[in-house]
This record gives C-alpha cells, sequence and structure tokens, in this order.
C-alpha cells in the first residue's frame, strides 16, 4: 500500500526501522515484558527512533548542495526538497504522533490506524496474544498484578509514545517546532489498534470529525455505545475541503456472509477492555490496502498547502 500511495499520487516514500519497536528489538522487549525493571532500555530506544526519523526528514529536506538526499543519483531530478511530510501506518500511525510533535521540519501528518497509550492499547489489540505468555506467564502472573505493571509501564512509555507528546501535536508547538498540521485515519473495528485508543488521540489533538460521517444508525447501536465519537469535535461537511486538524473513519461494513464461503465485515470494537474476535475481516490493513480513495485522501492532506477532502470518487470494492 505504500508503493501503491507513492504510484498513484506522485509521492516519494522513503522510511526507517522504528528504533525500539525494531525486530531487533524483540529480545530487548520480552526480557523488559519478563522484569518491567529492564523497561527503561527500551523506551530509550523509542527515542531512537524518533531521531532517526527526524534525520531522515532532514536528509530528503536537504538540497543537492547542501548534501542532501537530492545530491544522490536518480533522486536530483525527482525530489522536492522544500516540503516533507510524514505518513505513518499501524506502528508508524502510533509513534508518527509524538514524530509529529518533535519534528523541526515536517509540518504535516498523517496517521493511519494510530492511536495514544499503550497501556489502554495493549490488552485491547489481538497482537498481545503473542506476548501474553511472557508477560502474565511468565512474568506476572498474578491476575491483581497485571493492570498495575502496565500502568507503571505507561509512566516509562511516556517519554516513546505520543501519549507523552499529544498536547503539543497541534498546539503549543515544542521549542524551535513549527505548528503541526494533522489527519487521522480510523479502520472501524480494527483488530490491532483499538478504537478506543485512536479516539483519545482525537479528542486530545482536537481532530474533527465530519457532520454527516458515513456510518450507518445499525452500526453504532451495534457498538452499545450511544455516542462512539464522544468528545470528538465536528466539522460541517459543507466546509470541506479544509486545513483544519482532522479525523476520517473507514467502515468495511458490518459481518455478513462471504461468497464462496467464511464471512467478511467486522463487528464494531468491544466497549470492555479486551481484544476483537478474529471473527470476519481484520480492517487494519485490508482499507488501506484496497482503498484508493484513501491513498488519495492522504497524498491530498500531506502536499504542501495540503486539505482534507472527501474521499470521492469511490471505486467498486471499496
Amino acid at each position: 500500500n505504500v508503493w501503491a500511495l507513492g504510484q498513484e499520487n506522485n509521492v516519494i516514500v522513503c522510511a526507517t526501522d522504528w528504533s525500539g519497536l525494531a525486530e531487533d528489538d524483540v529480545p530487548t522487549a520480552i526480557q523488559a515484558l519478563i522484569d518491567i525493571s529492564k523497561f527503561p532500555a527500551l523506551a530509550d530506544r523509542m527515542q531512537q527512533g524518533f531521531l532517526n526519523f527526524m534525520y531522515l526528514g532532514r536528509l530528503m529536506h536537504t538540497t543537492a548542495l547542501q548534501g542532501g538526499m537530492a545530491k544522490e543519483a536518480g533522486f536530483g531530478d525527482v525530489i522536492d526538497t522544500t516540503h516533507v511530510a510524514y505518513y505513518g501506518n499501524s506502528q508508524g500511525g502510533i509513534m508518527g504522533g509524538a514524530l509529529t510533535a518533535l519534528s523541526p521540519d515536517m509540518t504535516r501528518t498523517s496517521l493511519y490506524v494510530g492511536a495514544m497509550n499503550y497501556s489502554t492499547l495493549l490488552p485491547r489489540s489481538v497482537d498481545f496474544d503473542d506476548f501474553k505468555p511472557v508477560v502474565y506467564g511468565l512474568g506476572y502472573p498474578d491476575t491483581m498484578e497485571q493492570p498495575l505493571i502496565l500502568a507503571l509501564l505507561q509512566m516509562l512509555w511516556d517519554r516513546g509514545e505520543p501519549n507523552g507528546y499529544a498536547h503539543h501535536m497541534t498546539t503549543d508547538p515544542l521549542p524551535n517546532t513549527p505548528p503541526h498540521h494533522v489527519l487521522l485515519e480510523m479502520a472501524l473495528g480494527d483488530h490491532q489498534v483499538s478504537n478506543v485508543a485512536f479516539l483519545v488521540e482525537a479528542r486530545t489533538i482536537g481532530a474533527k470529525i465530519r457532520t454527516n460521517q458515513t456510518i450507518a444508525p445499525q452500526r453504532i447501536a451495534e457498538s452499545g455505545a450511544p455516542d462512539l465519537f464522544w468528545g470528538v469535535p465536528t466539522i460541517d461537511s459543507s466546509a470541506l475541503p479544509t486545513t483544519d486538524n482532522g479525523m476520517a473513519v473507514w467502515d468495511i461494513g458490518p459481518l455478513r456472509p462471504k461468497p464462496g464461503g467464511g464471512q467478511t465485515g467486522v463487528p464494531m470494537p468491544p466497549m470492555t477492555n479486551v481484544a476483537p474476535s478474529d471473527a470476519g475481516q481484520d480492517p487494519h490493513d485490508y482499507v488501506i490496502d484496497n482503498s484508493p480513495a484513501i491513498r488519495k485522501q492522504i497524498s491530498d492532506w500531506i502536499r504542501a498547502g495540503g486539505q482534507f477532502n472527501e474521499a470521492a470518487p469511490r471505486i467498486a470494492g471499496d
């Protein structure tokens, strides 16, 4: 989907590993989850990840004469050094929130299926199932201790994830950083990144949702929540396109039979502190993989002077 976003929208995409949460960090993470006194090393490495991406942004944002990426063969004729933006997906959508607040170069950010506050996110993610035997089985089997462990970890995690930076993402910029503009993209019923944690971030940064957000009334009823988007500011759809910070919600539809067998669609996210069921189709990557409309919406936003547009026209199969 990253390749498709670039090819379809004439965007150069460049990335590096998210140090602290990269494959190389798995052994450290396992040790830290068995013994949380070792967790500071993991949080410190996550700060290195922010620094890596800031340097990469600066490399793309620097002219050939100044020694930037544009001086390399194949880049000089195609890379625009006057503007650099950030698009993050999943883990990159989460960590990109903190990067947004810290970056001195990137003023526009689109965060797909991002969130904040890992201590809330982890128990509500199917991805945490792989780590539960380590944390709860080997490290902290007492169920009375487990919520406390996550809360203690969060105090360390704040320096390595958006929970510690969100209040500077769109307002009150950090020293020597410009104002930042953010578009959040949510996959309704996401199995991996909890919609609850996503909406905490949306409320914190003041991202506005369209007043006629296209979620069917029966989906709201299915959720068991009288207002799934409580506290999220709204923007009248007639005001689009806009440069205001915003959020868009993508729904692949309710659970239903799939032609040829099985099920497609996705249930609404659970209201309790548990991971979603694995029923139907996980929309986490499905939306960005299958919809050119959302990829164009992201591209329209991250361009210099970009705007939050309706993601239309849609195509068959969206």
